[in-house]
């Protein structure tokens, strides 16, 4: 779980990275070239690695307590007692 919320921050922090690099450049007829909103894009970023990290979290929880129903039912198959 550690490691997960530490990558997803890297990501992040590699992805906003990547966003205020290609923020645009110049001026021209119709104002600012590229990019549109960092900050827009910066939030919208940071969503959607806080989506991903909170379903890889589900999905290593998810596994924890299949593991953990099938010891209990081993143990308690072979000690006779309800674990």
């Amino acid at each position: 779980m550690r490691n997960l919320s530490k990558n997803a921050g890297r990501d992040y922090q590699y992805r906003k990275a990547e966003i205020q690099g290609n923020a645009g450049y110049g001026y021209g007829y119709g104002g600012f070239y590229g990019g549109g909103s960092v900050a827009g894009a910066t939030t919208s970023t940071y969503r959607q690695e806080t989506a991903v990290l909170q379903s890889n979290e589900l999905a290593v929880l998810t596994v924890l307590e299949e593991k953990t129903a099938e010891i209990r039912k081993k143990m308690t198959l072979k000690y006779q007692v309800e674990f």
